[in-house]
């Protein structure tokens, strides 16, 4: 989600980028210290050179699929795989403007504890969804931290512990075959290649999005396959007038370990 108001009139550029395993070390101290490492064995915060980029491009409030939700097109996304019960690290950031929303934690929360949201199967119609109780296989949210600034730095106290808001789209195996399932349009023949180590291609060009209408799946459709996404709008409309935003968020996810082939994350 971002807030629209702060958007403006000119082009946004978006930037998307990754690694392998949490972003920082989960069981550092915070203690309420804005982020602030006191026992990190590791810290990649602010450190380019250890993340790959996957989804880079330019946005307006005109390009909005609703109201305060821009999706990331799925032609612009690398699709990227974590593999079962593996965490995989999200850096999702706004160049110009900070306009990336985000939820405060409850007073029970911390980073890195279980967000919740809604699960839901995504047959290009009508969408199935279910709490995130109901299905022991789906990926999980863990609680990250907002960036107050692009680039984002190494200094711990530019980072404060909020709540992701808005989709992550991926592509799993059915629980069970059914005909209904299918993409948007006929798939590639041609697979996109699975980023399981750290990826040398080169970074996508930024261009503008120029229309807010669903863009198709450019994904290999293996035998058995469903399209999901994990929400977080109940969260939207609880913290609707509580939201903030900023420049970035960062965010771990991870696959539920009960999911020996892993999923592979198409959009946000």
């Amino acid at each position: 989600y971002v807030d629209k108001n702060e958007l403006g009139l000119s082009d946004v550029t978006y930037e998307v980028w990754t690694r392998q395993g949490h972003y920082a070390d989960p069981d550092r101290t915070n203690d309420g210290n804005g982020g602030l490492p006191l026992n990190a064995t590791f810290d990649y915060r602010g450190n380019f050179e250890y993340w790959n980029r996957i989804a880079a491009g330019m946005f307006n409030q005109f390009n909005l699929q609703q109201d305060n939700y821009f999706q990331v097109p799925f032609a612009r996304f690398t699709n990227t795989i974590i593999t079962g019960g593996e965490v995989r690290s999200f850096y999702i950031t706004l160049k110009e403007v900070g306009a990336l929303m985000q939820a405060p934690l409850e007073n029970w929360e911390d980073f890195g504890d279980e967000q919740e949201t809604v699960h839901c199967l995504d047959n290009g119609g009508d969408t199935s969804c279910q709490s995130n109780g109901g299905d022991v296989k789906q990926p999980i949210i863990h609680i990250g931290e907002g960036v107050v600034s692009y680039p984002f730095y190494t200094v711990p106290y530019f980072y404060h512990p909020k709540k992701f808001m808005g989709k992550i789209y991926y592509s799993d195996e059915c629980a069970t075959r059914s005909p209904t399932i299918s993409p948007t349009r006929k798939p590639s023949n041609k697979p996109i290649s699975a980023i399981t180590t750290a990826p040398t291609t080169p970074e996508p060009t930024i261009a503008p999005t120029i229309t807010a209408s669903p863009t198709p799946r450019y994904f290999f459709e293996v035998d058995n396959k469903c399209y999901w996404y994990l929400s977080t709008d109940a969260q939207y409309e609880l913290f609707s007038n509580e939201t903030s935003s900023s420049y970035g968020m960062l965010l771990p996810l991870q696959s539920n370990e009960e999911d020996n082939d892993g999923v592979f994350i198409t959009s946000l």
